[in-house]
């Protein structure tokens, strides 16, 4: 982009509704650029006037419910840093930069992940929660459960290595402007008076669920995709069957971080090579490979 060289700090999450779309709006009202949101190229839509002034420009507006600032039309005067990468991406798939890491607990990730494939019609209507929690997560051979515990200890590997922050969906959703205060003193970001409190008003889910709703009205999007974006569903959702089928070996990655489980699942191996077998066979990774490394001491 103009002006722009490299991205500067990961703001990283699993594959699942975990809420970054929060900080990464917060961020954009705050004039941090949100390029290529989730690897999503969008290049064409910005149009730069000059000296870091960007138009934006999508008719149909598809990222508004999740990104409830980026209107049609919208200026924006962009800072020259720092430029933040967002996505679902592995630690060390690209260089190493001080991340932040968007968590939620477990049992309501994979929840509302549960739902939210059967919205899109990428799951059978008919497959239950517990079957999901141990399908196979999109192509890999590795279940949602399994995936979600892999990403989140690898970003806690790195955070821990390389620098950064964990934000937590629970303490941003109590207490949005003091997590989103903690975000930007650890990116260095100044702020005029009432720019976050504007920031976080604007990023409020009520304004995503607004935007949804103007979507469906126009026929941008085709159907219903967000969710009550709540804390602790799970404690009106789960059954004991519900508890007993999360793998026990989910909890060693996730009491680190403030989530304690209610009731422990059957013993089982965390998900690892050993209990992978072929995995970089399936995944075509040559046996010393850069992505092949990579993958390996990801999961040692």
């Amino acid at each position: 982009m103009p002006g722009y060289r490299q991205y500067e700090v990961d703001i990283a999450s699993a594959e699942l509704p975990c809420g970054a779309s929060w900080i990464a709006n917060v961020l954009l009202e705050l004039g941090l650029p949100i390029f290529n949101p989730w690897g999503a190229d969008t290049r064409a839509e910005w149009h730069c006037l000059g000296l870091r002034r960007f138009r934006y420009r999508r008719a149909d507006e598809g990222w508004r419910r999740l990104l409830p600032g980026l209107r049609d039309q919208r200026l924006f005067d962009l800072r020259a840093r720092p430029l933040p990468r967002v996505g679902h991406h592995w630690p060390r798939q690209y260089r190493p930069l001080p991340a932040i890491l968007v968590i939620r607990d477990p049992r309501d990730a994979l929840y509302s992940a549960w739902r939210r494939e059967r919205k899109l019609g990428a799951i059978p209507a008919e497959l239950s929660f517990i079957d999901f929690i141990n399908a196979p997560f999109r192509h890999w051979p590795l279940s949602w459960a399994g995936y979600l515990a892999l990403h989140t200890e690898s970003w806690l590997r790195q955070v821990g290595s390389g620098g950064g922050l964990v934000l937590r969906f629970e303490d941003f959703k109590a207490r949005p402007l003091e997590q989103a205060e903690r975000v930007l003193d650890f990116l260095r970001v100044r702020t005029r008076p009432g720019q976050v409190e504007h920031a976080v008003v604007a990023s409020d889910h009520a304004q995503i669920q607004t935007a949804e709703a103007e979507l469906l009205a126009r026929g941008s999007v085709p159907s219903a995709l967000l969710a009550g974006g709540a804390v602790d569903e799970w404690r009106t959702h789960f059954d004991a069957d519900a508890h007993a089928a999360l793998p026990q070996w989910i909890w060693p990655v996730f009491e680190s971080i403030g989530y304690q489980p209610e009731l422990i699942g059957a013993e089982l191996p965390r998900p690892g090579l050993e209990v992978l077998p072929g995995l970089q066979e399936q995944l075509e990774l040559k046996p010393g490979a850069p992505a092949g490394r990579m993958l390996a001491e990801l999961l040692a």
